[in-house]
């Protein structure tokens, strides 16, 4: 009898023991499943100078994020960002590339360090990148002198041969290729490998300077849609063969996006133009005569950002609502994680 009993109290200690184990471990799974939902959450973030970002659940309350932007020289300031594959990666002055998880914490980009030592473009110093994308299972940045890198994972690059020395200035993604503007420059490619300057893309020759700059491009609704300087806009369906449309303004256009079925444009004095064809275009009242960077779509909600820490949102494109940033610093871009 004393052996049974002895029997049946090690059965009883052991399922305890077990469902102890179990419950433990369930409880770690679940606080492993909320810190991954943690470090990945939608948010926004926007860039600018003096090494700003910031970050907002929903585009009206905003807290800063930092880095280590010591060994970025005196202007740590950052031009773009993007978000793709779970990462966050912003560029800018000085060839700085940080990249972040959380949008929160901040870290260099291994490559980073190589162009610090001054490595094959001279020093660091002399690159600016302006613009980052994530499309087609790869980071794609360009920049000033024809640079163009791209990465699988927004850590290890690889530099491209654009073949031209301009100043590029946005990338985008649709029917299979590539698309890189900039000044005087569309470029195209299928594989970040070759590269075809479209040198037909309208005549340059009756074009002067600042005009011939284009500051953005982006794909929506089977057409490229490019902006630039003096309220320039080029329409194409293949990227080769392009169009000037009428924007309506001569104010200087400084990105497009297009999400929720439209385009919209946003630029100097406040301008805002909204398109659902990219090719009759209407203006919108912003509320501010500000310099308008950058434009994002998430959550149901538009946000700009501009000159002066300016934030700006909207939940339809048409109605817009200035925010209160918390900073003064110029806010270049931004971007919502999905």
């Amino acid at each position: 009898m004393k052996n049974m009993n002895k029997i049946i109290y090690i059965f009883i200690l052991f399922f305890v023991i077990l469902a102890t184990l179990i419950s433990c471990a369930k409880k770690e799974e679940e606080k492993e499943s909320k810190s991954k939902v943690d470090s990945n959450p939608q948010l926004f973030n926007a860039v600018g100078f003096s090494g700003t970002i910031l970050n907002s659940k929903d585009g009206i309350n905003w807290k800063k994020s930092t880095w280590n932007s010591l060994n970025y020289g005196p202007s740590k300031n950052l031009n773009g960002i993007t978000y793709g594959k779970s990462t966050y990666v912003a560029v800018g002055w000085h060839s700085t590339i940080i990249a972040s998880s959380d949008g929160n914490n901040w870290n260099d980009s291994s490559e980073g360090d190589l162009w610090r030592k001054c490595g094959e473009w001279n020093c660091k110093d002399k690159v600016q990148l302006s613009k980052a994308i994530y499309a087609n299972n790869n980071f794609v940045v360009v920049g000033i002198n024809g640079i163009i890198l791209s990465s699988p994972d927004g850590t290890t690059w690889t530099k491209r041969n654009s073949g031209v020395g301009d100043y590029l200035s946005d990338v985008t993604y649709g029917k299979d290729k590539f698309v890189v503007v900039g000044n005087r420059t569309v470029l195209t490619s299928s594989d970040l490998n070759s590269w075809t300057q479209r040198v037909n893309v309208f005549d340059w020759e009756r074009v002067t300077p600042p005009s011939n700059f284009l500051s953005a491009v982006n794909f929506g609704n089977n057409i490229f849609v490019v902006v630039g300087w003096s309220g320039r806009i080029l329409t194409s369906h293949d990227g080769i063969q392009w169009t000037e449309r009428s924007s309506g303004t001569s104010n200087n256009l400084k990105d497009v996006i297009f999400e929720n079925g439209s385009f919209l444009v946003v630029g100097h004095s406040g301008t805002i133009l909204s398109s659902t064809d990219g090719i009759t275009w209407s203006k919108m009242s912003s509320g501010t005569t500000k310099i308008l960077n950058g434009v994002a779509y998430g959550n149901n909600i538009y946000v700009v950002v501009g000159d002066l820490g300016t934030i700006l949102t909207s939940p339809d494109g048409i109605t817009w609502t200035e925010r209160d940033s918390g900073i003064s610093n110029y806010l270049s871009g931004v971007t919502f994680s999905r």
